[in-house]
């Protein structure tokens, strides 16, 4: 008895302060009044800041479309703010500081907001400056002069299903020189969109990684990666931008005068990414990097350049004069660099390390210089100049847009014979998700040819008038229809259809077992059906149907098909998810 009592009181005293507790934001006002029934998001802020624990912030369904104006809130601690509960609400910073600001150690988890600024431009607010953890999904940031930026004494960020749109950098990622041996720092983005939009990371010596996952840049949404920064760029695209693509830069310092130089260099690595569309003087500037690109389609871009034909990609070492030595090299293996023009625009080097294998590779030129060093692959050799044969730009709600070979282009099969998928730096999956080895082949560029399946809109349709004939001839009209979509389900490569699964119940009845839909005709008649539909190498389509289709589209016969990413308003949050997270939500 004695030890029990002992036990409940040594248990509460250990959990006073830690109680993680949940404040609702019923108003929009951004004051801090104690004591009334109405709670502001300053005051649930300031609450949770109070509070040792780790708490939640949500929102009252009556703030649905509202905008909270603010001067910018500090997170002091661990706090959850999530906007699901409010569709459409906006937290809009009036004046030029930031709107939200994470001291170190402290961790912010932000979802379902929209994050706006009255002051855009260059010299606006900052949208969140990260000086803790950061978590961020479902978030859009529009207006601002950088929606992320960074302190200088380590911190992680991670944001998912993000839409940048309109600021002057969404990540502005600025080490200085004095925190040269403070602590890493990391940002990863995954599923988002950045809509002119620029990017820069920049440090002295801090390591800094910068991960860009299954993503979308468009118009003018350039990357600049200047010093100790390492870039990963997978599974995204970048298209109809303006401007470069990608500069790379390196960095030296020294305290005095009398002191050697120390430098910076950047690496990037371009994995399962197609940059298409884009109009500039050049696409990619490269000084003093480490740069390795693979399994990437760069085609179809062309120069604004007044002056005519411009170079493509632009490829120097940085000079170490204290150790009279160069520095990095740009390595490319089973890619295409094609059809950019229109003329063609070639790779200039200069003092460039370039070593090409399994690739369509444009001209070379430039000086080279003593230090030139130039490998090809007999692959390479045979293909430099070439035009690829490529279909047009596919747009998709799962992953970015991507440019897949037509069947009588060379690269399909044209890679190395003795790659192995998820082997010796082989993908395991294309930039879709589709399997990357096929066949026993693998095709050079982003995408490994292989058609979406779908289910047939047409023949579904046909089914469904059948089955309405057929329940009025038996004078069962009310009954309901049954539509086995397995019948519907086809692969223009032959490819098995492994799984049907229906995103939408809007009064549908559905065996994803059997896929087997049913529902009254009225429901047929005025809800779409909407599924993703996969075959047996992992690639999914996902499909909107329309057995009636709306007026809005009834003229142009579509059947919902899929959603264009450029276009899309701030608050029209992408739903950029790979295979994997498809996987998961089944």
């Amino acid at each position: 008895m004695g030890f029990r009592f002992l036990f409940i009181v040594m248990f509460s005293l250990f959990s006073v302060g830690t109680y993680a507790e949940t404040f609702t934001v019923n108003v929009s006002s951004d004051e801090n009044s104690p004591g009334d029934a109405q709670i502001s998001l300053r005051e649930a802020i300031a609450l949770a800041n109070a509070s040792a624990g780790s708490d939640t912030i949500v929102f009252d369904s009556a703030l649905t479309k509202a905008t909270i104006a603010t001067s910018g809130y500090n997170i002091a601690n661990d706090v959850i703010i999530d906007g699901s509960g409010a569709a459409g609400l906006k937290v809009q910073v009036t004046g030029a500081g930031k709107l939200l600001e994470v001291a170190s150690g402290a961790t912010l988890e932000l979802s379902n907001l929209a994050l706006t600024s009255v002051e855009a431009g260059y010299f606006g607010p900052y949208a969140v400056l990260n000086c803790g953890t950061l978590d961020v999904s479902e978030v859009s940031f529009s207006g601002f002069s950088v929606a992320l930026g960074l302190c200088s004494d380590g911190s992680q960020s991670s944001l998912d299903n993000v839409v940048f749109e309109n600021n002057s950098y969404s990540l502005n990622i600025s080490l200085p020189k004095s925190d040269a041996a403070s602590a890493s720092s990391s940002v990863m983005v995954s599923s988002s969109y950045f809509k002119n939009s620029p990017i820069l990371a920049k440090s002295y010596g801090q390591p800094l990684s910068l991960d860009i996952d299954a993503s979308l840049l468009a118009d003018s949404s350039h990357i600049n990666l200047v010093g100790a920064v390492e870039m990963n760029f997978t599974n995204s695209s970048v298209v109809d931008g303006s401007g470069q693509v990608l500069a790379t830069s390196f960095l030296r310092d020294r305290p005095d005068s009398y002191t050697p130089y120390t430098y910076a260099y950047p690496k990037a690595t371009i994995a399962s990414a197609t940059i298409t569309r884009n109009r500039g003087y050049r696409l990619m500037t490269l000084h003093g990097a480490e740069v390795t690109m693979m399994d990437t389609t760069i085609h179809g871009n062309s120069y604004n350049s007044s002056s005519g034909p411009t170079h493509l990609i632009s490829s120097s070492r940085g000079y170490d004069e204290d150790a009279d030595s160069y520095h990095g090299f740009l390595t490319i293996s089973n890619s295409i660099i094609s059809d950019n023009g229109p003329d063609t625009m070639d790779l200039l080097l200069a003092n460039a390390v370039l070593n090409v294998s399994y690739s369509v590779l444009p001209a070379l030129s430039g000086s080279g210089g003593a230090n030139t060093q130039v490998s090809l692959d007999s692959t390479t050799q045979l293909y430099q100049g070439a035009s690829v044969e490529m279909g047009d730009l596919t747009f998709s709600e799962l992953y970015p847009p991507y440019l897949m070979p037509l069947p009588s282009s060379f690269v399909i099969g044209a890679g190395d014979a003795s790659s192995v998928a998820g082997s010796s730096g082989v993908p395991l999956t294309d930039q879709r998700g589709s399997a990357r080895v096929l066949d026993g082949a693998i095709d050079l560029g982003a995408i490994e040819y292989n058609r979406p399946p779908e289910l047939d809109i047409v023949a579904l349709r046909e089914a469904f008038r059948d089955e309405v004939a057929a329940l009025i001839a038996a004078e069962t009209p009310d009954e309901d229809i049954v539509l086995d979509l397995d019948f519907f389900a086809v692969d223009a490569d032959m490819d098995v259809v492994l799984d049907i699964r229906l995103l939408n119940l809007d009064g549908y009845a559905y065996d994803a077992g059997t896929h087997q839909l049913s529902a009254s005709r009225d429901v047929f008649e005025s809800q779409a059906i909407r599924v993703d539909v996969e075959d047996e190498h992992g690639l999914i389509n996902r499909q909107q149907l329309y057995i009636k289709p709306p007026k809005a589209s009834a003229a142009s016969g579509s059947s919902g098909g899929s959603v264009a990413f450029l276009g899309l308003t701030t608050v029209s949050l992408l739903s950029l998810r790979r295979r994997r997270k498809a996987q998961q939500a089944s």
